[in-house]
């Protein structure tokens, strides 16, 4: 459930990130010690980032839902009307990739500010690996193992699983390697 609130004009989650980091300096500059002044700050910057997280995840949800309801309106009226449908799902393709880089731009933010999560009244976005490694080829089919192949009716392709499991067992295969990626989420 959302809640509709007025807009906040706050940071964004890169002035959060330098004020936290700011705020690490400061903490390291009086020799690690922790004092009162530190804690407020820490205290307003928690406050103020509470906030921020709620809304920024508010955002994401409405940029999807939009994103959302504009597939399913361009399925429904494809049938009648293929050119405008055309410019819906183009609408929906462009939603879907700010999704998609509102989820990195957080998941940049919280690596780097060394903060897994994102706290808010009503979200916690926090960062969650992928189940499966993304396997990345950019040698040709030809020149990987066989083993590391499949034949599908007169086309042979790279089996990712099957290089996947030989780079994990600590083969070498040149052009592959194997990434790990993870997502935004919240309960």
């Amino acid at each position: 459930m959302t809640a509709t609130r007025e807009k906040r004009s706050t940071l964004s989650l890169r002035d959060f990130t330098d004020e936290m980091l700011a705020l690490d300096g400061l903490a390291a500059l009086d020799e690690g010690e922790w004092t009162d002044e530190h804690q407020q700050l820490a205290d307003e910057l928690a406050t103020k980032l509470a906030t921020k997280a709620d809304d920024f995840w508010e955002y994401r949800l409405t940029i999807k839902a939009n994103a959302e309801a504009a597939r399913s309106y361009a399925a429904d009226i494809s049938a009648r009307a293929s050119a405008f449908a055309l410019i819906v799902s183009a609408k929906a393709a462009r939603l879907a990739k700010r999704v998609e880089w509102l989820d990195r731009y957080a998941m940049a933010e919280m690596e780097r500010s060394g903060r897994p999560h994102l706290q808010g009244e009503f979200w916690k976005v926090r960062m969650q690996r992928n189940g499966q490694p993304s396997v990345n080829i950019t040698a040709p089919v030809e020149s990987l193992p066989v083993h590391c192949t499949r034949t599908i009716p007169a086309v042979v392709e790279a089996d990712k699983k099957a290089i996947a499991t030989a780079i994990l067992a600590g083969e070498k295969i040149d052009g592959c390697s194997v990434s790990e990626g993870s997502h935004g989420r919240a309960p």
